[in-house]
């Protein structure tokens, strides 16, 4: 499809927006519900992220992107510092 050019490694660009619900008790504190949306929550919902991602560029008759596993609260530690 792309012989030439930049494109023909990247034949295509994805942006994925990917958003989640989640419910809480109201006993549950505020500090609590910050730590949960800054590393459960995204380590809940990366691995959906990672099948949309590969289905899609699957789909697409070229060869998957496979997103790597990432460590969620290792990732935020070094966003922190």
């Amino acid at each position: 499809m792309f012989e030439e050019g930049p494109e023909k490694d990247n034949p295509f660009h994805l942006k994925v927006n990917l958003r989640g619900w989640f419910k809480a008790s109201s006993s549950v504190e505020k500090n609590e519900l910050y730590r949960y949306a800054e590393i459960n929550a995204p380590a809940i919902l990366f691995p959906f992220l990672r099948t949309v991602v590969s289905s899609v560029t699957m789909a697409a008759n070229v060869p998957p992107v496979i997103l790597p596993l990432v460590n969620i609260n290792r990732l935020n530690e070094i966003q922190k510092q």
